[in-house]
């Protein structure tokens, strides 16, 4: 009756990680937005509910501790209210991570990953019907080549690579992690088609920093038989399979399709609309002129305006308002999402679509603040203007935001929020390959989550928080002698 039961309680658990996952890969629209942001919320109180998992009261006094930052702020500032309310549901990724698994074995990640890799085998048929049906593209199979549109979209419409990125990296980074400890032709053909497909995509950043993660694994991993003096020749060939071809694949993007001109135009702020350049740099000039840091470190001389403006909000914030370096000046309030929202032209563009051919300010102004005001909407509408789209340029990103609306005091409860969570990443389960290769997907797909942070207002995105929060509450916390 216990086996029934307990086999009962992970199809419902399987259930409900593929309704949550099915509802990421709806449509973007106004009409999908509650269900979406609201998911995650109600996947929490789901899982709570089986008794498999329970609310971890560390967590939730951490999490809700950054929350009264803003509780403060909004006591000083009681305009902001609206603010900090929609970033509540913008951040409701964060939710998931409340959950704490009962268990001490992995039936339940079984259920995790088999979910994981069914919405990465829907996003490669999705992805293979857009390529069909687009003619496949000479340039959709040079993802560095200058000029290439946006492909692999799923439904998300344009600018809809990043979220199809988003979804797509975890299933491939768990395959290539399990190729590597159990090497066969079934988990090569896996990890090499979500790999390509992942190549194609259009976010060219997002493409970066997943090479770029396995590059810091392989390190970590070469480091550590290094300093045991033992490298496996399984390991050596499985390293060859795994990130030659990558590498190969992305040195000759970047040398002989115009790799480096696409790259430049991404990364570094180039545009031809110069008459509007012009309005947007003496603006620029005028509002930080005499700013006694601008001079000494050269702000203005810097060409990528996202770095330009995170040296601003680093450098220059504290002069602003000291007390908000402590306490920041509370969630919604600066560079997040939820801001963009609240401004001017986000929500005309969330509604109608991304890129629309019409670049106009809207007046749909509901709240913004003033520090934002300075700092990013400025350059908001510089990118609109100028019609530059890449996100690598964009001045604001999660890192960013946290840093300046929640301030270190947030900073600092969110940092032992993430050491609570990667606590039982710290255990080397010696002897159980199963163990391993969950522990190595999970630390690839951090460094993949960490680094994401500097791009865009991820964090902000339940398409990246909900696979990563829910792979780090599904693993089990065990014993080092138990994993013998």
């Amino acid at each position: 009756m216990v086996n029934k039961i307990k086999t009962e309680k992970k199809n419902i658990i399987l259930l409900l990680l593929l309704v949550q996952f099915t509802i990421l890969l709806l449509p973007r629209r106004i009409t999908t937005a509650p269900l979406i942001f609201s998911s995650p919320l109600l996947l929490t109180l789901f899982l709570i509910s089986t008794r498999e998992f329970y609310l971890s009261r560390t967590k939730l006094i951490l999490l809700s501790g950054i929350v009264s930052l803003s509780l403060i702020n909004i006591f000083l500032n009681p305009s902001i209210w609206i603010n900090v309310l929609v970033s509540l549901v913008t951040f409701s990724g964060f939710y998931i991570a409340l959950a704490e698994i009962r268990s001490s074995s992995l039936d339940l990640f079984e259920t995790y990953r088999k979910v994981l890799l069914f919405t990465g085998s829907a996003l490669v048929v999705i992805g293979t019907y857009q390529l069909v049906t687009g003619g496949l593209p000479y340039g959709s199979f040079l993802f560095f080549k200058h000029g290439t549109p946006d492909v692999l979209k799923a439904f998300y419409g344009s600018g809809g690579q990043r979220l199809y990125l988003l979804l797509l990296a975890p299933a491939a980074i768990f395959m290539i992690c399990r190729f590597f400890y159990r090497p066969n032709y079934r988990n090569a053909i896996a990890a090499v088609v979500f790999s390509v497909f992942i190549a194609l995509n259009g976010h060219t950043s997002g493409v970066m920093i997943f090479f770029v993660s396995f590059l810091v694994w392989g390190i970590l991993k070469l480091a550590a038989a290094l300093k045991k003096m033992v490298i496996p020749k399984r390991n050596v060939k499985v390293f060859l399979f795994v990130l030659l071809p990558f590498l190969f694949f992305f040195i000759m993007a970047v040398r002989h399709f115009g790799g480096m001109k696409y790259l430049r135009s991404r990364l570094i702020d180039i545009t031809t609309v110069e008459t509007r350049i012009d309005y947007f740099t003496d603006r620029e000039e005028e509002l930080f002129a005499g700013h006694p840091l601008e001079d000494k470190f050269r702000i203005s001389s810097v060409d990528n305006l996202k770095i330009r403006t995170l040296l601003r909000t680093v450098l220059f914030i504290p002069f602003e308002q000291p007390l908000g370096i402590v306490i920041g000046s509370g969630l919604g309030t600066y560079s997040s999402w939820a801001q963009m929202i609240l401004s001017e032209y986000y929500p005309k563009e969330f509604i109608f679509g991304t890129h629309a051919a019409e670049r106009h300010i809207p007046e749909f102004l509901i709240s913004r603040t003033e520090l934002s005001e300075r700092y990013v909407m400025h350059y908001f509408y510089r990118n609109l203007a100028t019609q530059h789209y890449s996100v690598s340029v964009q001045p604001w990103s999660s890192w960013q935001t946290i840093y300046a609306e929640i301030g270190f005091a947030g900073m600092l409860l969110l940092f032992f929020l993430f050491m609570f969570l990667w606590r039982k990443i710290y255990l080397r389960p010696e002897g159980n390959k199963d163990l391993q290769i969950v522990r190595s997907f999970l630390i690839v797909y951090t460094f993949f989550f960490l680094m994401m942070g500097f791009i865009d207002n991820y964090y902000e995105y339940p398409w990246l928080t909900v696979p990563y929060f829910t792979a780090l509450v599904f693993y089990p916390v065990r014993r080092r002698e138990s994993s013998k």
